[in-house]
Order: structure tokens, then C-alpha cells, then sequence
């Protein structure tokens, strides 16, 4: 392996390597950023086992202090974006590997280019690598985001708090609201307020201005003293049987009611009222997230007592033990992403009020008491009070939702994600076109609406034409027995182990008395190849996942008691045009992706969809 610095080699190699030892080389390294060309970047595949190899072949060559780091688009706890450091190696015996896929074990990069630095013997070279999906192109990939932005805008992406890339902070499980935005400045810039206003307090922009006063000790006199003594008043207050020798003296007294002070305490003021409304607002969202987690709480003790009954059976079912598991797993992480937005939220009201006794204790306890407030903004000349107007403007300018960026920056969603939600708005497209409206399930502002960057699990979307009604369940979680299915309102249940498909398709028909039930369609998303999903050898986990959704059952009586999926079907993203349609043991297998040739873009198994869905209604 050579990797090269202008034609020339240079003494240590770098390559990335899979886990079928298939490596993918650093070939060329830059000195600036504006020298690289992508195109020569290696190209990983996105979720793929992989390692670096970063090494010299002789021991002169060698340096302990030399290192390899690739960048990425994880955080840490610290908000510190991870990265990916090698040390120089002597040989490459030994691989050090970046992902191997373990579980919870995140892939450090999604589509995109990332930086890659070798820093060896005090000289700084730069390079990077190009991650894309498997089996689709980049091309294909993005006629993919561009239908998707059609339907909802910025679904594809996932929207962090940080001005870089991805970010683990826990603040991503709160929505994109302004007043979120506007505590979390409040804590990043307290510490600067404090001192700006500290240093003011102690060194306000002042004036002098003279002050007379009569009296009979002698002091600076000016002429306005020699004329008052002159005057009618002088003179009025020097007659009398006393002869008081009264003198006007001129004394200098510093006055802070200055134009810059008075803009300072507008600004206090503005703060103050500003901050009572953020807290009006996260109070609200607390208290609506403390009832939310009292009754997953109240849900959680219902599934452990119905655990506890079933342990102290002789016979539960392993499915029924099984389910109870999942549940009790699916509303811990629940309750664990409830109590960290009650967490934060209260951390910001903490925040908040201590910004707002600050801001009492400036304005009630200090020179600027006895300050009259200014509306008119002065030129500022001292760096504390532009700091504090600075900080004020920038407040100023999220409460517009204009305030940096908003505090938001859009990254690319997991390629097997958007590819989920590719297939959810191909399969509503569909139906649209052939005469259904959307009735439930979209909303403009769907991004806040579920209070992630993501669809949530369990949305129901609802279509309805002028004979029937269809529902769209995306990732739902279905009751297990028919009365837990009747207790939750729902109609549908299965004993099946396996009860989140992608999208399940309920299709009604309408009556005079209500909708009578027809048939269900299941449906599967898997960014693969069908050679690793489907095996003709033996039946693997995947096959048996997709046999197991013949086994829902409807509550309604016109279902007859009966398994009602109709069909199952696999969507895929594979390649070629080939074989579009399979069918092997019950299950239809449909390749759905785009492609693009010299007619322009089409949906490959759009048309083989369409047909499944209109036999269905």
C-alpha cells in the first residue's frame, strides 16, 4: 500500500479495511484544504465492519508521536465532537478496527465527506474519505431526498443543537421551539452577563455636572455666583436683622444618568420581561411532560404487576413472556427520554430565575436605581456595555426566530431510515393518486408536531376515497391478545413475537352503519440486497419475521376470527432492473428504488406496488 504527497511516497501507509480484508486506500494526501480532490477519496459504505491501518514498514521510520485522526459526525457527553485517532503502528499486523457493529455501538459517519489528518514528524498532511450507501449510488440516493423534501420538508434530516455536525446531547429530544433556543443562550452567555455587568457596576459611564448651592462657608465660585449674589434671590437671602454673607459655591457631582446607562437598564427591563414569558412557556412544557410521565409510570406499574402475575404461573405462553418484556423494555425507554426533557426543562427554569434575581438586583441595587429608562440605543464606546448589547441582540434575534440559525443544523438521517420513510410516502403517493385523500397522519408543521425530527412510532396515517378507508400504521407496536387490544381501542392484534412492522395497510370499506373491515396488507423496509434477505438454503430470521405477520387478527366480527393479512410484502433496495417481483414462500419480494438511465428518473416497482395496492382495495 503507497499512499502518495505529490507523486511522491511517503514513508508511512494508510487504508481502510472491511471485514472480508477488502481495503480501501488513502492514495493521496494534501497539505490544504483547497488542494483536495474528493474524487480521489477512498469510498467506505455506510453501516459496514471496518478498521484503519495506519503504519511504517521499518523501525527508522517510526514515530511514537505520530497519529492518523478521521473525522466524524458523533458528539460526546461534553458536546466535544468525537475523533477517530490511530496512532502510527510499525507493521500492519494488527488491525485497529473503527466499527464492528455491536450493539449500541453507533457508526461513526452517515453519507457524506469527512476530513482524514496524518500528522507525522511535525508535518501536516490532509486527505478524507466519501461514505455512501450499499447498493444504491449517490445519484439514486438523492432523487430519494429530493421526493422525500417534496412530501415534508427537511424529513431526511435530523436537527442538532450545535453549529458542527451530529451531537449526543440530550437536548436533541426536545423539539425545535424558539423559547428552547432562548434559555440555552441564557445559560451559554450568564457568566459573560455577570462580568460585563460587574465591571459597569464598578466603573459606570458617567458625567460630571455642576452643582450651586448657597451657603455661608466660602468655597469655588464662578461667574454664575458673582451674578446670583447680584440678584434678587442673592440678595433676599444675604438681607435680614442677621446680615447672613451667604455665597452661591459651585461643587461637581457625578451623575450615571447617562444616555449608554439608560440604554443598559431598557435592555434589563426588555430581559426581564422576556425571560417571564420563556418560563411562562417551559413551565407549560413541563408540566405537560410530568403528566406525560405520570402515566407512563402508571403504565409501567400495570406491565410489571401483569409480569409478576405471569411469573407466578406454571404455564405462560413463551410469546406472552416475551411480550410482557418488550413492553416493560419500550416503556422504560419512554419514561428514560420523558425524565431527561423534565430534566432539562427544569435546568432551564433553574437558568432562568437566576438570570431574572440578576437582573432585579442591577436594577433595584445598584447606580441604575436612580437611572430613567432610554429607548434610544447610544453609540457604545466601552466593550462591557457593546458585550451586554451584543448578548441583548442576540437574544433579540432568536425570540424573531432569526438568531443563529436557530440554533439547528440538519444532517443527514441513516440511509435505512430515510429509505423507510422513501417507502411510507411512496405507498401514500399511491393511493392519492388513484383517488384517496389524506386525512390524518401530515401536518405542515409535522417536525414539532412529533416533538422529534422523526416520524414517531405508531403514527396512523388515514385515506379516504368516496367507497373506502385506509389506514397506514408506520412502526406500530400491536396488542397482543384481543382484550389488550380491546382495552387500548385498538383493532388489530397478533401473538406474533415480531408486532412492529414498517407499515401495516388496513383497508375498510364504507357502510351505512360504519366501515366494515376488508383485508390488511404488511409491509417491510429493508436497505439490503435480496441475496441477504432472502436464503434458499435454509429459512433465516429475516424470512421468518416476514412469514410471522400472517399472524395478525382483526377484533371486528365481519373478520371471522381469522389471520386478515392478505399479503406480505418485502420492499427492497437492490440493483439492476432484473426480477423486480419475486415471490418465495408467501412472501413477494418487490425491488423499490429509483433509477436513472437516459430517459430520465423512474421508480423502480412502482407500478408492481401500485398493482398490490389496488388488489387490495
Amino acid at each position: 500500500m503507497v499512499t502518495r504527497y505529490k507523486d511522491k511516497k511517503l514513508p508511512f501507509s494508510c487504508y481502510f479495511e472491511d471485514r472480508f480484508e477488502r481495503k480501501y486506500e488513502v492514495k493521496e494526501l494534501w497539505k490544504s484544504e483547497g488542494d483536495m480532490e474528493v474524487s480521489n477519496f477512498p469510498i467506505l459504505k455506510e453501516n459496514s465492519i471496518i478498521g484503519l491501518q495506519f503504519y511504517v514498514e521499518e523501525e527508522v521510520m517510526y514515530d511514537p508521536q505520530s497519529y492518523c485522526s478521521v473525522q466524524t459526525n458523533l458528539y460526546d457527553e461534553s458536546d466535544e465532537q468525537v475523533v477517530l485517532k490511530h496512532s502510527l503502528k510499525l507493521g500492519d499486523a494488527d488491525k485497529e478496527w473503527v466499527y464492528q457493529g455491536g450493539n449500541d455501538e453507533e457508526f461513526p459517519w452517515r453519507m457524506g465527506v469527512y476530513f482524514l489528518e496524518v500528522y507525522y514528524k511535525g508535518e501536516r498532511y490532509l486527505g478524507g474519505i466519501n461514505v455512501l450507501p450499499h447498493h444504491l449510488n449517490e445519484r439514486q440516493v438523492k432523487e430519494i431526498h429530493d421526493y422525500l423534501n417534496e412530501q415534508v420538508q427537511d424529513i431526511i434530516y435530523d436537527f442538532v443543537y450545535s453549529n458542527k455536525t451530529f451531537s449526543k446531547n440530550d437536548e436533541t429530544v426536545l423539539p425545535k421551539y424558539w423559547y428552547y433556543d432562548y434559555a440555552r443562550k441564557i445559560a451559554e452567555v450568564y457568566e459573560e452577563f455577570m462580568y460585563c455587568m460587574t465591571a459597569i457596576e464598578k466603573n459606570p459611564k458617567e458625567r460630571m455636572e455642576s452643582m450651586y448651592k448657597p451657603s455661608v462657608r466660602s468655597g469655588k465660585i464662578d461667574q454664575k455666583s458673582i451674578r446670583w449674589s447680584l440678584s434678587n434671590k442673592g440678595l433676599e437671602k444675604n438681607a435680614g436683622i442677621h446680615q447672613n454673607n451667604f455665597q452661591l459655591n459651585k461643587k461637581k457631582m457625578t451623575n450615571y444618568d447617562s444616555k449608554e446607562n439608560r440604554w443598559i437598564k431598557n435592555i434589563l427591563l426588555i430581559w426581564k420581561r422576556d425571560i417571564l414569558n420563556v418560563a411562562s412557556y417551559i413551565k407549560r412544557d413541563l408540566n405537560n411532560y410530568s403528566n406525560k410521565l405520570k402515566k407512563q409510570k402508571e403504565e409501567y406499574d400495570r406491565i410489571y404487576q401483569e409480569k409478576e402475575f405471569l411469573m407466578s404461573k406454571r404455564d405462560p405462553g413463551e410469546y406472552t413472556k416475551r411480550n410482557v418484556k418488550s413492553q416493560m423494555l419500550m416503556i422504560e425507554k419512554d419514561m428514560n427520554n420523558t425524565r431527561t426533557k423534565v430534566s432539562i426543562l427544569k435546568g432551564k427554569l433553574d437558568i432562568l430565575s437566576k438570570m431574572e434575581s440578576k437582573l432585579i438586583y442591577f436594577m433595584k441595587n445598584t447606580f441604575l436605581e436612580n437611572v430613567e429608562r432610554g429607548m434610544r440605543k447610544p453609540f457604545l464606546k466601552k466593550n462591557q456595555y457593546y458585550r451586554v448589547d451584543s448578548i441583548f441582540e442576540e437574544l433579540k434575534r432568536i425570540r424573531e426566530n432569526k438568531g443563529e440559525n436557530n440554533q439547528l443544523t440538519p444532517i443527514l438521517k441513516p440511509t435505512w431510515q430515510i429509505y423507510e420513510y422513501f417507502c411510507l410516502f411512496k405507498v401514500v403517493k399511491i393511493l392519492r393518486d388513484s383517488g384517496y385523500s389524506l386525512i390524518e397522519g401530515i401536518d405542515e408543521d409535522v417536525l414539532n408536531l412529533y416533538f422529534e425530527d422523526k416520524i414517531q412510532e405508531g403514527t396512523k396515517f388515514v385515506l379516504e376515497s368516496e367507497n373506502k378507508v385506509v389506514h397506514i400504521w408506520y412502526d406500530h407496536y400491536h396488542a397482543h391478545t384481543e382484550q389488550e387490544a380491546l382495552d387500548k381501542g385498538e383493532l388489530f392484534y397478533t401473538p406474533n413475537p415480531k408486532k412492529k412492522p414498517d407499515l401495516k395497510i388496513d383497508f375498510f370499506t364504507k357502510t351505512h352503519n360504519g366501515q366494515l373491515f376488508d383485508t390488511s396488507v404488511v409491509m417491510d423496509a429493508k436497505f439490503s440486497q435480496l441475496k441477504t434477505i432472502y436464503n434458499h438454503q435454509y429459512r433465516n430470521r429475516t424470512t421468518e419475521q416476514l412469514l410471522g405477520y400472517y399472524s395478525y387478527f382483526c377484533v371486528l366480527p365481519e373478520a371471522g376470527h381469522r389471520p386478515c393479512v392478505d399479503r406480505v410484502v418485502c420492499l427492497y433496495a437492490g440493483e439492476g432492473i432484473r426480477d423486480v417481483q419475486k415471490r418465495y414462500e408467501n412472501i413477494i419480494y418487490l425491488r423499490l428504488h429509483p433509477l436513472l438511465d437516459d430517459t430520465g428518473t423512474y421508480v423502480v416497482g412502482e407500478e408492481e406496488l401500485r398493482n398490490i395496492l389496488q388488489l387490495s382495495s
